[in-house]
């Protein structure tokens, strides 16, 4: 704000405000600054590409192609902007994904939040219940000022139609209501919990599996305790299931 009046600078000139409002050390801080972001963003997208590809897809690459592939995808839609459009467009497209990654947190952090809640996914490293309490807080807030700005965006660009505001509202209703069923879904019970087995059943599997019948004793003790570790109400075994297991001699 300067004599009573916002205004709004690109991306590409706020370094040089800083250099003439604060010395040129202050020039060099942003810099350093901008260059550490774009680094954190990129080294987060190529690390999620390479998740994604060896773990849904199965895809074994080297490091260097996959660092290629990733970083290639990364960079070209901003080299194709700027080499058709001009750099002064950059800060327009940077906008942009500003508010494609607004819209796209509630989807990454609702989940994040239930699995480190949960206790038979996380067992001692799940959150505690003060650490639930200040990151669903902090959380909501995040996303709440994240709204914000993207309704801003958008009722600045968006056109005085009938139809547009319209087909906004819809999207944004639809929007709203899969994250209250995302939120309704993560409170309202824990899936990891019933439907699938934790960790420490197929750890008690392969440990029965290995005794001999006249261990029946030790192993009635040591299947109650590692069930009953997970924290699940209802554990999927029990003393007979486990005895009845096929002997390995």
């Amino acid at each position: 704000m300067r004599g009573g009046m916002v205004v709004v600078s690109p991306c590409s000139i706020q370094g040089v405000f800083l250099g003439c409002e604060f010395g040129v050390a202050a020039l060099y801080v942003w810099a350093v600054g901008l260059l550490a972001a774009g680094q954190s963003s990129t080294m987060t997208g190529t690390y999620a590409g390479q998740y994604a590809m060896e773990g849904f897809l199965n895809l074994r690459w080297k490091q260097w192609q996959r660092l290629l592939v990733t970083r290639s995808i990364a960079i070209l839609p901003t080299l194709l902007v700027t080499f058709f459009e001009g750099i002064e467009n950059l800060t327009e497209m940077n906008d942009l994904l500003n508010v494609l990654m607004s819209v796209q947190l509630p989807f990454a952090v609702i989940p994040l939040l239930t699995f480190t809640n949960s206790k038979p996914i996380m067992g001692m490293f799940a959150n505690s219940i003060p650490s639930k309490v200040i990151s669903m807080v902090i959380s909501l807030m995040v996303i709440g000022v994240n709204f914000f700005f993207v309704a801003i965006f958008f009722k600045a660009r968006l056109v005085n139609h009938l139809v547009a505001h319209i087909s906004v509202a819809i999207i944004f209703t639809l929007y709203v209501s899969f994250i209250f069923y995302l939120a309704y879904f993560a409170i309202r019970r824990d899936p990891h919990c019933r439907r699938h087995k934790p960790p420490q059943e197929a750890i008690a599997l392969e440990t029965c599996a290995s005794v001999t019948a006249d261990d029946k004793k030790l192993v009635n003790n040591m299947e109650v305790e590692i069930l009953y570790q997970s924290g699940c109400d209802n554990p999927a075994l029990n003393d007979e299931d486990i005895l009845s297991l096929p002997q390995r001699a």
